[in-house]
C-alpha cells in the first residue's frame, strides 16, 4: 500500500454537534485496500463540534487532519481551502451533517475512476432522510433516470446530490464565493473535463433538518428567491464564464437565467427587497449581453408567431405569446432599474467627453 493517500475525504463542520459524530464514524470505518486522509475544516463553531472532531483527530492521527478555524470565514472559503489540502488523486465530499451508509463507498467509487479514466467524477443515488418526518424519506436521484445524466442535464439541473460525489482532483484556486448552490460549480467544472458516472447503490443519507442551509426555503420557491436569488444568478454568470466556448451550455444557461431573473422580479415584488438591483450592478455587462439575446429571443418569437400562426395549435400560441410577454416584462424591469438607468447614463457621459 503506498504512502501517498489516493482518496482525499473532504468533510466541513459549522455547529453540528448533533450530527459530527455520526458522519466521523462513516468516515473513518471505510474500509479500501489504499490509504485515505480525511481533512475536515470546521468554520469556528460555537457548540461543541470542534470538541468532537479534536477528539476524533487524537483517536485516528493517521486518518484525520482537523483545521479548526478561529474565526468563521463562510462556506466557500472553506471549503475551497479544505480542497486545497488534500493530497489524493480523489476527492469524496460529505459535509459535517450528512454521513455514509456503506463502508465500501470509497473503495467502489476510486475503483470505477481507475478503470474509467475518460471520467471526471462519479455518484451515486442517496437516501434523502427528513428529521421531523424519517416516513417522507425519498432516493436522489431516480436510478432509472440513468441515460439522463449527463453534463447537459446537469446543466440545467443539479442531480448530484455532494456526499455521493468522487471528483479527479483539479486545481482549485481563484473558484468563485459569491455562489449558490456551491456544490452545482463545483460539479459542472470537474463534468466540462471528462464524463460523469453513475454507480447504482444507494451509499449515503442526505439529511434534511432545520439547521440546513436550505430548510427554511424548502418548498417556498419566492422565499428562495428573495433569500438566495442574488447567488443564484451569480452562479449562472460564472457558469457562463466557465463555458465560454460551449454553444449549447450558454444556450441551457441563457435560458435558465432568464427563468430565474423572472423568479427574482416576482419575489422583490413580494417581499420589497431590492435583488434585481444588486444582480445589475453586480454584473452589467452579464445584464447587456442576458438583454440582447432576450431580444433576439422576442424578434424570433414574433416572427414565428406572425408567420405561423395558422400551423401552431391553439395551446402552442398561447405558449409562446406567454413566453413572450414574459421576457417583454423582465427586459423592461431590468432596463428600467435604477442601476441599469445610472449605468446608462454614465456611459452616455463618456461618449460625449
Amino acid at each position: 500500500m503506498s504512502d501517498h493517500p489516493k482518496v482525499s475525504v473532504v468533510s466541513i463542520s459549522y455547529n453540528q454537534e448533533k450530527y459530527i459524530e455520526q458522519a466521523l464514524e462513516s468516515f473513518v470505518k471505510q474500509k479500501t485496500n489504499f490509504k485515505f486522509e480525511i481533512i475536515i475544516g470546521d468554520d469556528c463553531s460555537s457548540d461543541n463540534t470542534k470538541r468532537i472532531i479534536e477528539n476524533y483527530a487524537k483517536k485516528y492521527p493517521d486518518l484525520i487532519k482537523p483545521v479548526l478555524r478561529e474565526k468563521n470565514v463562510g462556506i466557500a472559503s472553506n471549503l475551497y481551502n479544505i480542497m486545497n489540502r488534500a493530497s489524493g488523486e480523489y476527492l469524496a465530499l460529505c459535509e459535517g451533517d450528512d454521513y455514509w451508509t456503506d463502508e465500501h463507498k470509497l473503495q467502489i467509487q476510486a475503483d470505477f475512476l481507475d478503470k474509467h479514466t475518460k471520467y471526471a467524477l462519479c455518484f451515486h443515488p442517496v437516501k434523502v432522510i427528513y428529521e421531523k418526518n424519517e416516513s417522507d424519506s425519498t432516493i436522489f436521484p431516480d436510478p432509472k433516470r440513468v441515460n439522463e445524466y449527463t453534463l447537459t442535464k446537469l446543466l440545467e439541473g443539479n442531480f448530484i446530490q455532494t456526499n455521493s460525489v468522487m471528483y479527479r482532483k483539479q486545481n482549485y484556486n481563484n473558484l468563485p464565493e459569491d455562489i449558490l448552490p456551491i456544490d452545482w460549480y463545483l460539479h459542472l467544472c470537474h463534468a466540462q473535463k471528462g464524463e460523469i458516472g453513475f454507480i447504482n447503490k444507494v451509499m449515503s443519507v442526505y439529511r434534511r433538518h432545520e439547521e440546513g442551509a436550505w430548510w427554511d426555503v424548502d418548498g417556498a420557491k419566492d422565499k428562495k428567491w428573495s433569500k438566495h436569488g442574488v447567488k443564484i444568478i451569480n452562479l449562472f454568470i460564472h457558469l457562463q464564464k466557465l463555458f465560454s466556448g460551449n454553444t449549447n451550455a450558454q444556450n441551457i444557461l441563457q435560458q435558465s437565467t432568464s427563468r430565474f431573473l423572472s423568479e427574482i422580479i416576482a419575489a422583490d415584488k413580494k417581499f420589497n427587497t431590492n435583488n434585481l438591483e444588486l444582480i445589475v450592478q453586480k454584473d452589467p455587462e452579464y445584464i447587456t449581453h442576458l438583454l440582447l439575446s432576450q431580444n433576439y429571443t422576442i424578434k424570433k418569437l414574433n416572427g414565428n408567431l406572425n408567420s405561423r400562426r395558422h400551423k401552431q395549435s391553439e395551446t402552442k400560441i398561447n405558449e409562446l405569446e406567454s413566453m413572450n410577454r414574459r421576457l417583454n416584462r423582465e427586459k423592461n424591469f431590468i432596463v428600467n432599474s435604477k442601476t441599469w438607468r445610472l449605468r446608462k447614463a454614465f456611459v452616455s457621459k463618456l461618449k460625449k467627453g
